[in-house]
């Protein structure tokens, strides 16, 4: 069960967290976008991923698979490929314990810590090993969306993953906008009890963040980007005050890596929504450097 929930942690847990925006502008209801113009010989395109979803539910928006085949490079996040290499994954597994020996029963009650140590135990996994990781990878952990039995039989799906297949059967190049290590670093930029605490709010309150879940899929459903950001934003027991780190600097970083890499290829970018919009947002930091770029149909 850890095995295949670590080859997804770090996405879904910046996938979750990336719609953590509000922006007054207006976007179309559109999740892929092309972009164009400042010298680009060719096309290249912009995806608004939702870190899992249910079967269901899944859908590519129209045009997705075919503006996909034509370009030369797919870049998430992260290298999705090293994502699933247990070398890679094994070699960062020290990176995923809280620092100083801090343990999870050092930053809450004693009420709250038996109430995530009374759900733990329910799913299998040793309070032992929970007591030291950061408590925002054990938020990723404790999402019942991801119960390995869910991913094995196909109840949910990865976006990452679907899109990984389709430009590996194409022998497409794969790349990442950041390295694993760097995404590890960001748990270490928001302070532990933050993190525990969010994670004690999120197990506590489990049913209402599963109807969460479920309106949060049908605005993505919708393409309503704004929207979807709005949703999380109101969330009371959300990072909110940590949006800089999770979310605005990393676009900033990412946009000379994603300008480099147009200029060499068509490229297929696919990243957690809610970094599309907002005035930090990819969309308007690509616009503010002279790229054309248009919702697709």
């Amino acid at each position: 069960m850890i095995k295949i929930k670590l080859s997804f942690l770090l996405i879904i847990f910046l996938a979750i967290n990336s719609f953590n925006v509000f922006s007054q502008d207006t976007l179309s209801h559109n999740l892929l976008w092309e972009i164009t113009g400042n010298g680009l010989k060719s096309k290249s395109y912009l995806f608004g991923t939702i870190h899992v979803i249910p079967k269901e539910d899944f859908f590519y928006p129209k045009n997705t698979e075919e503006v996909l085949k034509q370009s030369k490079s797919i870049f998430f996040e992260v290298d999705m490929d090293k994502m699933n290499d247990m070398t890679t994954m094994f070699s960062v597994l020290d990176k995923i314990m809280m620092n100083d020996d801090m343990k999870l029963q050092d930053l809450l009650s004693e009420s709250e810590y038996n109430v995530i140590k009374e759900y733990f135990n329910e799913t299998g996994l040793p309070m032992m090993v929970i007591d030291r990781f950061k408590p925002m990878i054990s938020q990723v952990l404790a999402d019942p969306s991801i119960q390995a039995s869910n991913m094995k039989n196909g109840d949910i799906k990865s976006y990452e993953m679907e899109l990984m297949e389709l430009a590996k059967s194409d022998k497409k190049k794969i790349g990442g906008l950041e390295t694993i290590e760097f995404q590890l670093s960001i748990f270490d930029s928001i302070p532990y009890i933050d993190q525990a605490k969010y994670l004690y709010q999120t197990i506590a309150s489990a049913n209402t963040g599963q109807d969460e879940l479920k309106k949060l899929v049908e605005i993505y459903k919708s393409q309503n980007l704004n929207l979807l950001g709005k949703a999380i934003n109101e969330d009371e027991n959300g990072l909110n005050s940590f949006l800089d780190i999770l979310l605005n600097e990393r676009n900033k970083k990412w946009i000379p890596i994603i300008e480099k890499n147009m200029k060499i290829n068509s490229c297929f970018f696919a990243v957690g929504a809610g970094h599309l919009v907002g005035d930090k947002g990819l969309i308007n930091l690509l616009r503010r450097n002279s790229y054309t770029v248009n919702p697709v149909n």
